[in-house]
């Protein structure tokens, strides 16, 4: 999870390329409660997996992604929660050991506060967005295309406004249905996201979701930005397979 809704005029060019550093994902779901599980390719190469879980109960919705180099070594936990029914955030945190990159969300009265720190040896930067409602965070994006997965096949695409700390932002997306693919042996509705406005469209990375044609609709693969970064801090280009399993 979210998006942001200033006014995008003066913030366009504010070094835009970056603003789905933190989209996606993770991004997945499924049912009142289930465990997943991903291999993140970059350059056809094994870079990072992750494992995580998604819950819903009395009204909330929990998801905690943890994500692994190659090797094993646990490298950024993340976590969202907020109202199952309207999406509206109530607390998002991310952290990455290695650099300590960190962003946070927190539903405060009737605003988010926002927090960002691109390194521990950076300053925190803090600013407050009003809590407009169906504001999301790349984090609850694909949970929110999935349970809106009728009116986009019917209308063709649906819009949506993103929240984005590492620009202090919210800016309007929309994702369209683009056609079928088999993807991992699954029959797949292809999804492509992208900003609305034209001007940015050549900014953002190519982005595209798989979902299965099949009830529930799972997400099978995603590509496009991922959370975990270089070691530089660099954003990465990749391409998340996802598989599940109902939790013990």
């Amino acid at each position: 999870m979210l998006f942001l809704f200033v006014n995008l005029g003066y913030y366009m060019i504010r070094n835009y390329k970056l603003i789905l550093s933190t989209l996606f994902l993770t991004a997945a779901l499924f049912g009142a409660s289930e465990d997943f599980q991903g291999n993140v390719t970059i350059d056809d190469k094994l870079a990072f997996s992750l494992t995580g879980r998604y819950t819903e109960k009395n009204g909330l919705a929990t998801k905690t992604t943890d994500y692994f180099t190659s090797s094993g070594k646990r490298i950024i936990s993340e976590k969202v929660r907020y109202k199952d029914s309207s999406f509206d955030l109530i607390d998002y945190t991310a952290h990455d050991s290695r650099t300590g990159r960190h962003e946070e969300i927190v539903r405060k009265d009737n605003n988010y506060v926002v927090r960002f720190q691109s390194n521990s040896k950076k300053k925190i930067e803090e600013k407050i967005f009003p809590g407009e409602e169906n504001i999301l965070h790349a984090s609850n994006v694909a949970i929110f295309f999935l349970k809106n997965i009728d009116t986009i096949l019917r209308q063709d695409q649906i819009t949506f406004k993103l929240l984005v700390p590492e620009r202090m932002m919210v800016v309007d997306f929309q994702i369209r249905h683009t056609g079928s693919k088999v993807v991992n042996g699954k029959d797949c509705h292809e999804f492509e996201m992208e900003p609305t406005l034209r001007v940015l469209k050549p900014l953002v990375k190519p982005i595209f979701m798989y979902y299965e044609k099949q009830a529930p609709n799972k997400i099978y693969a995603y590509t496009g930005p991922v959370l975990p970064r270089d070691k530089n801090g660099r954003q990465l280009v990749g391409i998340i397979n996802f598989k599940y399993q109902s939790p013990s």
